[in-house]
Order: structure tokens, then sequence, then C-alpha cells
């Protein structure tokens, strides 16, 4: 059976076996697809012109004995559903509200709620929340397109009972971004943007009612953060579409105007009418041309096209119902394979013209801009466009300028050190502790901080079963707290022990914090809810989404190397202590050392567990990180139940696990993030660890992702390892007996890692896929495909890579060691960020700007071109390298771009797909 509907429905079909199909349009964000791929559903990604509705009932129709519409907008279970579940939780905890504010996507949720409060408190004011832009409740309003998802649009759906509408609040995009900022940042609420377009809607409603104390208002926060890590959670998104302004930096070409730049490549313009063929050609004889703004007959913009899309849309087909074939058709029109995100920056604005240092924050998240100026008339906004600046446009503006200054800090005495690691295990006993009633759940929290801890146990079902496991295997579901992680829990716990103590004081010191993300987050949330200044310091490899959580609670970022060991001083552990000399007031809580880590588990998820299960549990299986909850969780379960097996579960890479000999690997850098370490923190204890199980990162991840896929569990890499260790660990156990493994935390750090099938394939966790609508899907990469590759000696300067990649013209620089074997990779782009956002200077030694993590195929290996065009999916560029058979020298020969990939297989024979 088939189900086409909306995205919950990704989940529930794993666990009924349905193959399910989603339509949608390509305004959802990335993140949404990613997860509903993941849940093992098909995606059909549709223009906005387009009505997934109606491409739904085409699939319908073709197949009515087999496919199943659920159609939500008009399912009576919709508004059902909320109306004997969502309304009652509200009037169970709050039998009298004044005000109800929500937005309305499909209507379902609002004309459930409405009608059941409505029953209750007939004077409950019903606010309805749209987006302004759309006319589902503001049907008066101009009609026009808004950035937030979810809520709003022109048509009203069946399940929308506008009759129990009392007032609307209409809501800007800016408006609502920044409040959905607002509610992470104050409140800890990791929630989503049409959550900030109905807290908007709320607090102009309450103003206009004059709502004074004890007046209650409801606010329905619908979606969480999970979905929008590229989007409003991006200060660089911000920026770009003028909701934020950009840092305000001292380069003295910061603020400079954006007219000063000097562009050194013309993009050429074509006209709507034009066929995709039509834009390759133009493309193709315009000088270094890899993109095309397209044009209506006024000249005004509609959007752009790039070799890069078109490679991307030959290889990743959404093939309609009424197509007959997935081979990319260049007669198509260009209108239909516009780029999804085109950002623009107009030189007449309200905000007047934009600077180098506004463009080049946009250039973090984009390749290129379209800078031109606007046209407005009585009906309608029109943006003519004029140029088209790249990273290379400003990273020559500030090189020719001969500008590089580097800011410092003052330096300060710490007030608080960290011991390294070796001390004595804590007394976990005789600490003061802090037990919550787990048989009863509050009604109302008083703030974000209150709902950490006592997760849900879930039992697990096809994951088991499949492994041939006998015993029960109950998943510890730590991903499922405020800030996503089991992490969150000795957040609250330090911060707590510490203000008691004095250490921290509110509205003085400062929290600083080394840490792989999740701690991090943990204590930001902490901090934003108590109003900390927070300062995180972590290692490279971690996620963007990590780092754009963190900013988005209002934390500070200090970017570490991966490879630096925990007591070099580039190491993020000794960064912050080094910080804590030079930071006044500064207080590093010290998760590795502190007691408050193992006591927040010994007090808290070992008492869950051991509630859940009656005390009566065989083996609990956990990843060690910074081991405070494995050693917290082994100590108070071993004094209740002490025929409990503990199970640690440790990366290869790390130490932690014991005997010796298991730690003995050639792995230096593992991908799987928050568990292993080079050296033992305090917190850990090895004594209650029974058994080590070692896993790497291809078992984790691919089990991570069959967690999501099979059990419905949104959760990350680390929660992979962990099930996997488990699998290997409950062989032994028999039926009847219990299994628990902790899944420490959720899949929104890492929806840009392993989520994405091409970032597997471009680490080889997962074979490529096949794409037999290709003719050169499988031919092998060889000399004539790529670019030459041009080198230059890890001990040049900045200032000689710059000169080196203005003289080549060459698209990257390949930096090699004295044996010649590439060790990063040096780009006009990677430049500028670090110049412009991280206080760069050219005086500093090349090692601080060269990419140390890229993409690369091996000759040696036979690669394929399908296997570079996947890498091409998620990176501007992949570099070819010949590995030499008597040496562990990777010599580089040549760069691989969509340019050179599409110029090779768009040959005017192939050019219909042949």
């Amino acid at each position: 059976m088939n189900t086409i509907s909306s995205q919950s429905l990704a989940l529930f079909q794993i666990l009924d076996r349905n193959k399910c199909t989603i339509v949608t349009t390509d305004k959802s964000s990335d993140e949404k697809a990613n997860t509903m791929r993941l849940l093992g559903s098909e995606v059909i990604s549709l223009k906005t012109t387009k009505s997934p509705t109606a491409i739904a009932r085409q699939i319908k129709d073709a197949n009515p004995d087999t496919v199943v519409m659920v159609s939500q907008f008009d399912n009576d279970i919709n508004p059902k559903t909320h109306y004997e579940h969502t309304a009652e939780e509200i009037l169970s905890a709050l039998p009298k509200i004044d005000m109800v504010a929500m937005g309305a996507g499909t209507g379902g949720t609002f004309s459930g709620i409405s009608a059941k409060i409505k029953s209750v408190n007939s004077k409950c004011v019903i606010v309805g929340a749209d987006p302004d832009g759309s006319t589902m409740f503001n049907v008066q309003g101009p009609s026009h397109p808004f950035l937030v998802e979810g809520i709003g649009g022109s048509r009203i759906p069946i399940t929308l009972d506008k009759s129990l509408l009392d007032e609307v609040e209409v809501v800007t995009d800016e408006e609502t971004f920044l409040m959905a900022r607002e509610l992470v940042k104050l409140e800890g609420i990791l929630c989503g943007g049409s959550s900030g377009t109905a807290m908007v809607a709320a607090i102009k409603a309450a103003k206009k009612h004059n709502f004074g104390l004890g007046k209650r208002i409801v606010v329905i926060m619908p979606d969480g953060i999970r979905n929008y890590m590229s989007k409003f959670v991006s200060d660089q998104w911000m920026e770009a579409h003028l909701f934020k302004e950009p840092p305000q930096h001292t380069m003295v070409w910061w603020k400079d105007p954006i007219t000063n730049l000097v562009v050194y490549n013309n993009y050429p313009n074509i006209n709507t009418n034009s066929t995709c063929e039509d834009a390759l050609l133009t493309m193709v004889s315009a000088n270094d041309g890899d993109v095309a703004i397209v044009v209506n007959d006024k000249g005004w913009l509609v959007g752009a096209v790039s070799k890069d899309s078109f490679r991307h849309n030959a290889t990743n087909p959404t093939k309609l119902p009424q197509e007959d074939s997935e081979d990319f058709n260049f007669q198509d029109p260009v209108t239909d394979h516009l780029i999804k995100n085109c950002y623009t920056l107009t030189k007449n604005g309200k905000k007047g013209i934009p600077t180098i240092g506004l463009i080049s924050r946009i250039l973090d998240i984009t390749p290129f801009v379209i800078v031109g100026t606007t046209e407005k008339s009585a009906e309608e906004e029109n943006f003519r466009p004029e140029f088209v600046v790249t990273g290379n446009d400003v990273l020559n503006y500030i090189y020719c300028l001969k500008i590089y200054k580097m800011t410092t800090s003052n330096y300060v005495e710490t007030k608080n050190g960290s011991s390294n690691g070796v001390g004595k295990f804590f007394n976990l006993q005789e600490m003061p502790h802090i037990v919550k009633a787990l048989d009863r759940n509050q009604k109302i929290q008083p703030d974000i901080l209150h709902v950490i801890g006592n997760t849900p146990l879930v039992k697990l079902t096809k994951i088991p079963n499949d492994e041939g496991i006998l015993c029960d295997i109950y998943a510890k579901c730590e991903f499922l707290n405020p800030g996503g992680s089991v992490k969150d829990r000795i957040a609250y716990r330090m911060v707590i022990d510490a203000e008691q103590q004095g250490i921290l004081i509110p509205g003085k010191s400062v929290i600083i914090e080394p840490t792989s993300g999740n701690t991090g987050i943990g204590l930001a949330l902490a901090a934003a809810v108590k109003g900390y200044r927070c300062i995180i310091v972590l290692p490279e490899k971690m996620s963007d989404e990590k780092v754009n959580t963190l900013k988005a609670l209002g934390a500070e970022i200090v970017r570490t190397p991966t490879e630096a060991a925990w007591n070099d001083p580039e190491s993020n552990i000794m960064v912050a202590r080094r910080m804590a000399t030079e930071i006044p007031d500064a207080v590093v809580l010290d998760q590795y050392n502190n007691p408050c880590n193992p006591l927040a588990h010994y007090d808290g998820t070992a008492e869950e567990i051991l509630w859940s299960l009656d005390d009566n549990v065989d083996m609990v299986v956990i990843g060690a990180g910074t081991c405070g909850t494995i050693s917290g969780v082994a100590h108070k379960i071993k004094e209740r139940c002490p025929k409990c097996v503990i199970v640690g579960v440790d990366p290869y890479g790390s130490i932690l696990a014991q005997p010796e000999d298991l730690n003995k690997s050639d792995v230096q850098v593992y991908e799987v993030e928050g568990i292993g370490y080079d050296f033992l923190p305090r917190s850990l204890d090895r004594t209650v660890i029974d058994k080590w199980v070692k896993t790497d990162d291809h078992n984790s991840l691919q089990m991570a992702r069959r967690l999501i896929r099979d059990e419905g569990l949104l959760c990350g890499g680390s929660s992979g390892s962990a099930m996997w260790g488990a699998i290997q660990a409950a062989k032994t156990l028999k039926a009847g007996q219990k299994c628990v493994v902790l899944l420490p935390d959720n899949i929104r750090n890492y929806m840009t890692k392993f989520i994405s099938d091409q970032w597997l394939e471009a680490r080889n966790f997962k074979k490529v896929a096949k794409n037999e609508t290709v003719w050169w899907w499988e031919h092998l990469v060889i000399d004539d495909i790529f670019q030459p590759a041009v080198t230059i000696s890890d001990k040049s300067t900045p200032l000689q890579a710059l000169e080196k990649l203005k003289q080549t013209k060459a698209p990257l620089l390949t930096i090699v060691n004295d044996a010649g074997s590439v060790v990063g990779v040096f780009t006009a782009d990677n430049a500028r960020q670090r110049l412009a956002n991280l206080s760069g200077s050219t005086t500093d030694n090349l090692d601080k700007f060269t990419v140390k993590k890229f993409y690369k195929v091996d000759l040696s290996l036979k690669p394929t071109l399908g296997h570079v065009s996947r890498m091409l999916d998620i990176a501007p560029y992949v570099i070819v390298v010949k590995s030499e058979t008597t040496s562990q020298v990777q010599r580089p020969v040549g760069v691989a771009t969509s340019d050179d990939l599409l110029t090779y297989t768009t040959d005017s024979k192939h050019l219909n797909g042949k």
C-alpha cells in the first residue's frame, strides 16, 4: 500500500511496513526531505507553482487499487485528533484559558483545538496567526510569497473551520524568525519558524486586549528546530534576508559599499522562454561562465541556473506521473530547473547600499549573490539584476587593498582550574542528591530546564528480531531531552551546583566549556534561560548543525583542530583553560572532572531505568565519552541490581576501553561524534564496567540509520554506536532477560552528515547509488575529464598562495608536504571566510588557511564518474589523487568540478540524454 501525504506519515509507515510517497514543494527545507527519505519514503519535490495535492491525486488515480491518499487537507481524523488529545491536554493543565494563538496549515490543529476549547469556554479568544502574504485568515491582504513553512497559503482546506476564529494577527517573516530565535535563545525552546509566528500573534493580541496579570494565553508551537538548521538558525541566512544586521568587524573594508567591488566575470542573462540547452550553451560560450541569470521580457529576475544545478537534476531526477522517462530533458523550459535558493541584494533597498561585509557573510552559505535594483509599482515589486558577486570577487578586493589586521584579546588570570583526569573517582553515595518523583508528571513546567530528564524507555522490535536477539531490548531515549541529548542532564546539574557553591554568579560569571557539542548545547540552553554569557570551545569535526544551534542559543563559538591531542595547546580543552585565564569571571565547569557529571546520572538516568523495569535489568549498554553517563548509571544500578552487566561502547581510535589490547588500531580520526577520547577523564570509573565493545564508523552510522528507518527513532550517530554494541553484547542473553541501550543524542545535529546518502558514499560507508538514466555513470575517471592540479608547498605563506591562485586562475590550490602528498586545499572562498569572519591575517601560517576536510577520489581505486557526481552534490569540488603503492603518499593530479563533469557529459551527441 502506498500512502501519500505529509511528513509525519513517513514516521508511521515504517511501523506499519507500508510504502510511503510524500509530495511536497521545494519551499520545504532540505532537512525535512532528507529525514523523510531516511525514514524510507519516496519524496517528490515540486516547484512552488505546482500543486502537491494535484500530483498526489494523479498518482492515486493511476493506481486506484493499491494507492491510498490520506489527504490531510480534507480528512476528518486531522481535527478530531486535536479535539480529543491536544485540546484535552491543554484543558487538563489549564482549565481556565483566556486566549489560544496558533497558525493554520492543513487547518486540523486549529479547528480541533478551537472547537474543543470553545465547547468548554466560549469566551476564550481564538487568535489565528497568518503569515504576511497568506490569505488563509487574512482574506483582504495582498497575496505574495513568504518564507515561514507549514502555515498559511491561499487555499482554504476543508479541515479548517474559520467560524471558530475570533481575530487574525498578520505576522511578517522578519517578526516570525526573530521571535523564533528569541524563543530558542531566551526560553531554551528549540522550536521552528511557525512557532515564532504564533508567539508574535499571541503578543500582539494580548496587547490589543490589554491582558494583565492572571490572564492565561496558550501558544501552539507546532514543530522543532531540526528542520531549519540551514535557515533561520543560521545568522548568515537571517542577514541575507535583512532580518538581522551583520556582525560589526574592525576590518576597514567591512563597511565599504558593494559598488566598490570589481567583478571579474560577467554572467549571461537568458530569457524565460529559453530551454535548458539554450542556457547550457550560453554558459559554455561565456568566459568561465557556470551560472546564467534568468529574466523575463522586462529584464526582471525570475531566478538562476548553473551547470551544477543541471548536473544535480540530471543525476537526481524527480519523475512525475505523466513522464515516461527519468532522463534529463535539455529541451525543458529553463524555468523548470531554477536553483532553489537564489540570493539577491538590492542596491536601493530600505537599508541603503549593502556593504561588502554583508555580501561576504551571505557568501558563507551560497556560491554567488545577484546584485541589482528594486523597481516598485502599485501592484508589485520586481528586481532587475545587474551583476553577480562570488567569493573570488570579495577576496580579490581584500587582497588588492593589502588590508590584513589581527585582533587580540586582553589576558587575565583564571579563577579556576582543571585536573588532567587521573584523579580518584568520586564517592557518589556521599554527595548531595537530587531525585525526582518518577510516578507523576507535572502539568506545567516553570521553564524548559525542568523538562530535562524522565525520558521514555521504548521497547525495540524490528532490529532485535532481524539480528536474532532473544532477549528484550529497550531504548532509553535520551535524544528526547529538550536540548536534544543526554548532556542536558549534566549541564543543568553542573550549573545548579556551581550556583549553590557561589562559583557561578548570575549576571557576572562567564561559562566556558570544552565539548564535542552536546554538553555545550546543554550549557547554552541553561545559560539562555538563566542569563549567563556562554563560550563553547569545540573541535572542527563537529557538525555545522551543532554550531548553528549553539549560536541560536546565544553562545559564542571557538573552533579547534580535530587532530589535536587533549594536551596540545591547540586542543579544545587547553584552549578553554587558556581562555579562562584571559576573560574576567570565567568559569570552566569542566565536565571531564566535575562530579556532577556522573552524579546527574546516578540520581536521574539510572533511577529512571530501574523504576521503569522494577529494579530488574540484566544488561545496560552505554557509549563512553566523558564517561559520566556510564559511570554514574553503573554505580547506581550495581547497588540495586548487582547481577546487571554494564557494557561500555568505545570507538576505534579511542583509548577508554579495557583490556588495553582492545584499543590497538590504525584509526586516528573517526566520524562519530560525542564518544571516545585519547585520555582518561576523572569521570570514568572502569571498575564498574564489566565489558567493552569497540565500534567503527561504518557499523555505527549504518545502525543509526536503521534505528531511524526501522524503529522510527530520530537519533544521532553515537546512538548507532551504542545500538551496534548492544546487539553484539546482547547475544549472550536469553529470552525473557532485559537489556537497556542508552541512545544519547538526536538527528538534528547530523542533517548534513550521515543522514545524507552522498556523505556516506563519499566516505565509502555506503555503495554509490546506481543511476541507469545517464550513460556515463559507471565510466571511470580519466585524465581528460578533470583540470590538472595546481600545487603549492605547505611551507608557503598565505600571500604566496593568494598570488599563485590569482596568477593561475585555478579554482583552488592543492597543498602538498615535502613528499608531495596532499595535506589540504587552499581556496579563495575559505581564505575570504577566514579573513572576514575569524579575524585572520596573511601573516598567519598557511596551515590556518588550509581546508583539511575535503572530498577526494583515488585513481588507483578506479572511481567512477557517478561517484564524483554524488560527491559534487555536497561539495563544490573533488580532488583527484593517485596513491603510490610503495608509500603512503597521495599525489594530487587534478580537480573535478561540476563544470568539468557537465562539459564532458554534454557533448553534442549526448544533449538529449543518450
